[in-house]
């Protein structure tokens, strides 16, 4: 499963000064408020944009989290697809999590779409990279830390994704009358690319030293 059942842990001092756990709380730090702006501003998106009642939100506002779900089992079936070829289990996450970041990048359209229907379509295929991300991070974590040290891992970067989140939505409230849409696409459209190159630079096999 690629990760050391057999390895001693990092002690918690240890721990935080891995490089790869910076990685990883970068990672969810940038990339959790594309998804947390999918669940919390997607309605009101549809409704004042797009032009949906709230009636016609609740019948088409589902869709791109069906497509999130349904995509992001299919992009880590490809992943394990490519360890299955032979690929190492951490370069195939790596591999599959970059191509993913880089379909995110079209949310940069929605403010120039014309109907309500196209906007539900690049939110689908934004939404598939969001959790996409969200899923396979957590395998990530598993690959690259003793098994004892994946669970505060985890938490650890639930918590900066969380963080993350929040600022990011905050300012969106902030800030959306007054820069527009357009502006807030564009921040959007760069963080899952961001995401890529921290995981690009900053994620690796993590082991504790001998003394």
């Amino acid at each position: 499963n690629g990760s050391y059942t057999n390895e001693t842990p990092f002690k918690w001092r240890q721990l935080w000064a891995t490089r790869t756990l910076w990685g990883i709380i970068l990672i969810r730090f940038v990339s959790d408020p594309v998804w947390y702006f999918c669940l919390f501003w997607l309605p009101g998106y549809l409704q004042e944009e797009s032009g949906l009642s709230l009636a016609q939100v609740g019948m088409f506002g589902w869709i791109p989290f069906l497509f999130a779900d349904l995509g992001a089992i299919g992009t880590s079936a490809w992943s394990d697809k490519l360890v299955r070829k032979g690929y190492e289990p951490l370069k195939a996450r790596k591999k599959m999590l970059t191509s993913v970041a880089f379909i995110s990048p079209l949310c940069i359209l929605t403010p120039y779409l014309g109907n309500a229907g196209l906007t539900l379509a690049v939110f689908s295929i934004v939404a598939i990279a969001c959790l996409s991300w969200l899923f396979t991070i957590s395998v990530v974590v598993a690959e690259t830390f003793p098994v004892e040290n994946v669970a505060s891992v985890l938490g650890i970067a639930a918590g900066f994704g969380a963080l993350g989140a929040v600022a990011f939505n905050y300012f969106v409230g902030q800030f959306i009358g007054t820069l527009g849409a357009e502006k807030i696409f564009i921040v959007m459209a760069f963080l899952h690319p961001l995401a890529a190159l921290i995981l690009k630079t900053m994620v690796k096999k993590e082991k504790v030293k001998s003394a």
